[in-house]
């Protein structure tokens, strides 16, 4: 499964010092990029619960906000216990933002823009958005076959 965002990206938007400082959690000075890849994996498995409630993934190309999203929660999980004011602000504003797309409250643009075949295909969520399901728990036959409760017990 491919990522929405790569250690790049991190560095990109929040420095290789605080980057590195988060993939060395033990202060023994030897940074693992595999913790930030970790991070980033669990942040797009995080960010796909909501995005495939509206379209389907794995998206043909990433949008810049998913890339932004999948940076700001991977930050937040690989700050673990100790995330800063500023860490936990944009998680909380990003989940935010992911609970309006589920809903269909704000959009993904795709830059080149799909065309209106592919931008069809893209649009059909895997999960359904409601679903009416008028049947019983029991049929009628299974009910039938269950013994009447009277007041003195099974009969």
């Amino acid at each position: 499964m491919s990522v929405y965002a790569s250690r790049v990206d991190m560095v990109q938007r929040f420095g290789e010092q605080e980057t590195a400082s988060l993939e060395d959690p033990s202060n023994i000075g030897v940074p693992d990029a595999a913790i930030t890849a970790e991070a980033l994996q669990d942040a797009t498995e995080e960010l796909n619960s909501y995005v495939a409630v509206r379209y389907s993934v794995p998206l043909p190309q990433v949008p810049a906000p998913l890339v932004r999203a999948c940076c700001d929660v991977a930050r937040f999980r690989l700050y673990k216990d100790r995330p800063t004011e500023e860490v936990k602000y944009r998680y909380e504003r990003t989940v935010k933002w992911l609970e309006q797309l589920a809903l269909g409250k704000v959009l993904l643009t795709f830059e080149p823009a799909l065309t209106p075949e592919k931008l069809d295909e893209v649009s059909k969520p895997i999960t359904p958005v409601s679903a009416k399901y008028t049947g019983g728990v029991f049929s009628d036959a299974a009910l039938a076959l269950m013994p009447d409760i009277q007041p003195g017990g099974l009969s």
